[in-house]
């Protein structure tokens, strides 16, 4: 609607301006008979009464400030308004005085023929009031004074236009007012045009706005003002006609004008009433509408109440457990820093017992050493079995308390910062340490690696390959030679490693339980079921993991994902 508003209003400006050309126009011919010495311009269409030279200059004046204040130009608008303004004063001042203000014949000599019925060069009394309400006009337009000019130009509407009517018609009462009142026909048509005209520049203010509306108040404006424009001058036309051709008695004139206007009027009513029935018809099914649209709102305001008291009743209920939630973490907090300084004096007792078991179970393993030696020849071989037992049983504790050792050192070292690590060169050292289990075995290591760098904790990293290759090594089958192959390709988020080999292989049972802490399943081979649950336990605290697949007699392939978004 608004949008609508406005397009209205711009073709209500370009009409304004359309108007003041043409009033520009007429002054213009109006002057061009005094420039010309033409009687027939200067006289216009009318039977008495010419258009003086400041007649038409004011008109052209007042037309050009109307189009100032089309384009913005208000200094240049209020200039000629003053001039306006000037002129028409000073001709206003010389018939109430009855002085000459020798402003009447500044530019041209007027030449009268009877100086009795009108003063040379001098315009109406009339005319010079009617133009100096369009100064006023002006200058109240220049100063947004809307609803004041527009109050002027629409009374000097209306006169200018009678005396346009008398013209048409040759009623004399209607365009001479007196003597020296005469207002001439075409300076009547121009004075209506420039009314108009400022009527129209700002119809979008002051009490144009309604006029100018395109709501149905604006529309019905609109065509009362244009049936009045149009049926004056017909009843008027029809009745003076009638009255002058076909010798109409006075009462029959005034009957036949009222059927004419009946004739127009009936129409241009039942459209109009047409207009406002089917508008009325619209209004009611809209305030149906509405009021249904009402209804339905008031109940879905009533669920809303509802569903509003239902989150509020959670909302207190997600406060309570909000609350029991807090007291909850911050007792498993507190239980937690006291798991973490049991596991704390645990490891530390843990460290510091093996610290002190490594100096007596070292000096057993002298004594077995020396006793073996010592004993060697003088001992059956019952008896040395026997010592060779309890020299094994030494070394067990020995590694058992080595590997405690180092869970409580992987722990310690969870902290160390991820580093970028050239894999293919931490593989070559991880063989060149295991190069005599190789060469004894005649194992076959081949690598394929699908990216360079690892962002992971060196010492971690080389624990957990070592482990798994030395694994590889170890539970070879005693059946074929050991092929071990390593795979390292990048994921998404990550780096995937797998290792594979053609082992002896584990059963369902046994990878289940491959990586519980002093778990073995081969005791052929010397080790303490330790290194692949460190292995599993160094990639969860970093958010790896690790994950086996076997098959009893085939061999086994670890595959291993290591995040790379630290």
């Amino acid at each position: 609607m608004e949008e609508s508003n406005i397009v209205l209003q711009n073709r209500w400006q370009r009409f304004s301006f359309i108007v003041a050309l043409v009033a520009m126009g007429v002054a213009c011919l109006g002057l061009a008979g005094w420039l010309f010495h033409s009687p027939a311009l200067r006289s216009g269409f009318g039977t008495s009464g010419t258009m003086k030279f400041n007649t038409g200059l004011c008109l052209l004046l007042a037309g050009s400030a109307s189009i100032c204040l089309r384009f913005r130009k208000i200094l240049f608008a209020r200039l000629l308004a003053t001039g306006i303004l000037l002129v028409s004063a000073l001709t206003v001042l010389e018939y109430v005085f009855n002085k000459n203000l020798v402003v009447d014949q500044f530019f041209f000599l007027d030449l009268v023929s009877d100086p009795n019925l009108e003063t040379p060069g001098r315009m109406s009394l009339l005319t010079a009031v009617n133009i100096f309400a369009l100064g006023l006009a002006l200058s109240a337009l220049s100063y947004r004074q809307f609803s004041l000019a527009q109050l002027l130009t629409t009374f000097w509407f209306i006169v200018a236009y009678a005396s346009f009517l008398g013209h048409l018609f040759d009623i004399s009462k209607f365009y001479q007012f007196g003597r020296f009142s005469t207002i001439a026909g075409h300076t009547a048509f121009t004075l209506i045009l420039i009314n108009l005209s400022l009527l129209l520049y700002r119809s979008d203010a002051g009490w144009m706005k309604t006029f100018s509306s395109p709501f149905m108040g604006g529309k019905l404006a609109r065509l009362s003002f244009s049936y009045f424009m149009l049926t004056v001058p017909v009843f008027m036309g029809v009745y003076l006609y009638g009255l002058k051709q076909w010798q109409f008695t006075p009462a029959f004139g005034i009957i036949s004008s009222f059927i004419v206007i009946c004739a127009i009027t009936i129409p241009i009513a039942y459209f109009f009433l047409n207009r406002l029935n089917n508008l009325d018809a619209a209004l009611q099914q809209a305030n149906q509408d509405l009021k249904q649209t009402n209804t339905h709102l008031a109940s879905r305001n009533t669920d809303l109440n509802q569903a509003l008291k239902e989150v509020q009743a959670g909302n207190r209920e997600l406060a309570t457990l909000a609350q029991e939630i807090k007291v909850k973490s911050l007792a498993l907090e507190k239980r937690n820093q006291e798991l973490i300084s049991v596991n704390q004096g645990l490891d530390d007792m843990v460290y510091m017992t093996s610290h002190d078991l490594k100096t007596p179970i070292n000096n057993l393993q002298a004594i077995f050493q020396e006793l073996r030696l010592i004993t060697q020849e003088s001992l059956s071989s019952d008896d040395q079995q026997l010592l060779f037992l309890g020299e094994e049983s030494v070394n067990r504790l020995k590694r058992t308390i080595e590997d405690l050792t180092q869970i409580i050192r992987s722990q310690q070292m969870q902290t160390d910062m991820p580093e970028p690590i050239q894999i293919g060169p931490l593989l070559q050292e991880i063989q060149v340490e295991l190069s005599r289990e190789i060469t004894t075995t005649e194992a076959q290591i081949k690598w394929q690696l699908y990216t360079n760098e690892i962002l992971f904790s060196r010492i971690h990293l080389r624990s957990i390959l070592f482990n798994l290759l030395s694994n590889a090594l170890k539970y070879r089958s005693p059946e074929r030679v050991p092929e071990i192959s390593i795979r390292v390709e990048p994921m998404p988020e990550g780096v995937q490693i797998q290792v594979t080999d053609n082992g002896l292989g584990l059963t369902e049972n046994q990878q289940a339980k491959l990586f519980t802490i002093f778990k073995r399943f081969h005791n052929h081979v010397e080790g303490s079921g330790i290194g692949l649950y460190l292995v599993k336990r160094m990639l969860e605290n970093s958010g790896g993991r690790i994950q086996v697949s076997s098959k009893v007699g085939l061999g086994t392939r670890f595959t291993i994902f290591i995040p790379q978004n630290f």
